[in-house]
């Protein structure tokens, strides 16, 4: 049975079928259900483990995706997408580190990609832990963002939250500095 959940993966993703919504709706059900059962016997085969992957998030099956989706990030550490979808469904399994992870090895590789650089910022700036240092990572990559963004549909959002941004991390500084004036001896 792993050879026709293998076979039928590759086949999906090698021929490119497309069908309408409904007929993929039902298809990925039960072969989702297939490469779960058999995700970790896949071969490393790039293709192979990114339909995979594809087919584990789609069914929520989002601890095996990222298993398939690090066995991919090892073979093709240059694999823009293996990268996203990895940051994804850390993001789902509530792993923000591993996601964060994923996204600051993605900007290291690909360090004017937009998509990249809104999500990793808007990331940072959602982040209470180490929140100034994440804050003030935040406001620089959504300033590159700004600069390379053009019409990107978050252009507007990024332009109106980042003077708030500004504001929240100078009010921060301040107190921190009202702090160590009345800690100081």
């Amino acid at each position: 049975m792993p050879t026709l959940a293998v076979a039928a993966v590759a086949w999906i993703s090698l021929a490119g079928c497309r069908g309408g919504e409904a007929d993929e709706s039902r298809a990925a059900r039960p072969l989702g259900e297939r490469v779960a059962a058999h995700a970790s016997s896949l071969p490393d085969d790039p293709t192979l483990l990114r339909a995979s992957a594809k087919v584990l998030l789609d069914d929520g099956r989002f601890p095996e995706a990222v298993a398939a989706l690090l066995r991919l990030v090892a073979l093709a550490p240059e694999d823009r997408d293996a990268l996203r979808l990895l940051a994804e469904a850390s993001l789902e399994l509530d792993d923000e580190e591993a996601a964060l992870a994923a996204l600051h090895r993605l900007l290291e590789r690909h360090p004017n990609d937009a998509e990249v650089l809104f999500t990793l910022g808007g990331l940072l700036a959602s982040r209470h832990a180490d929140e100034r240092e994440s804050l003030r990572e935040a406001i620089s990559l959504w300033e590159r963002f700004l600069a390379g963004a053009g019409e990107h549909p978050h252009a507007a959002m990024v332009r109106r939250a980042l003077p708030r941004m500004k504001q929240r991390l100078d009010k921060m500084e301040e107190r921190e500095k009202a702090d160590a004036g009345v800690n100081s001896p």
